[in-house]
């Protein structure tokens, strides 16, 4: 027997939405070889594209990615970590969300000069598309100025929660962006739309160099 991951035929269950259906595939994880790890890669995509976010951010792939970091450690038992795929897969479909794939893969024929600066420019637009543009630019050549430029501004959209955005927003660019995830592209995106959505409320901090600080409001 192979590994039960999130196959073709899961992703036409969630796509159907018939509860029936996906009760009878969720038992069959009692019966089968199973990968909480597999299950949740395979399921990123769509976690992260949760739309309609009930807690300002990004909750459920942020607790997702907990639960595989446990699996990666080896901290949970079989049993256990059948019972959570069920709690997610359950979750998710009750939950909105965009079926949307994006690559992190661009191109640009001539040198961008300042992809950071770009991206909050486009940001204050809500111009998304380009904002991923130079925020895909900026991923391959200057990666940690970027994930600290968007954590920044992540945190400061909502500060009223700023705890919880930043324990919602590191989880996705360490797990997913960082490591080559093939949802990296998608996870990059959503976090841009998620910015672009609260940019009235953003300072569009950009961090250029260690020791940047945040300015008073």
């Amino acid at each position: 027997m192979g590994v039960i991951t999130a196959t073709t035929e899961l992703m036409q269950l969630l796509r159907q939405q018939d509860p029936d259906d996906l009760a009878v595939y969720l038992d069959r994880l009692n019966k089968e070889h199973f990968s909480l790890v597999t299950l949740i890669n395979a399921l990123s995509p769509l976690l992260v594209m949760e739309s309609n976010l009930r807690f300002c951010s990004f909750h459920l792939i942020k607790m997702s990615l907990f639960l595989r970091k446990l699996s990666l450690s080896g901290l949970l038992s079989q049993a256990t970590e059948i019972a959570l795929a069920k709690m997610v897969v359950q979750h998710l479909f009750y939950l909105e969300w965009i079926e949307l794939s994006v690559s992190p893969f661009v191109h640009s024929p001539d040198p961008i000069d300042a992809p950071l600066d770009n991206i909050l420019t486009e940001i204050r637009k809500g111009n998304a598309h380009n904002a991923y543009f130079y925020a895909a630019l900026a991923l391959k050549d200057n990666m940690p100025q970027l994930f600290s430029t968007l954590l920044l501004n992540g945190v400061l959209s909502i500060l009223d929660t700023l705890g919880h955005a930043l324990s919602c927003f590191f989880p996705v660019l360490e797990q997913l962006v960082d490591m080559d995830h093939p949802a990296a592209g998608t996870a990059l995106f959503s976090y841009i739309l998620y910015l672009c959505r609260l940019r009235k409320n953003s300072l569009s901090v950009r961090q250029s160099a260690p020791g940047t600080t945040i300015p008073d409001r």
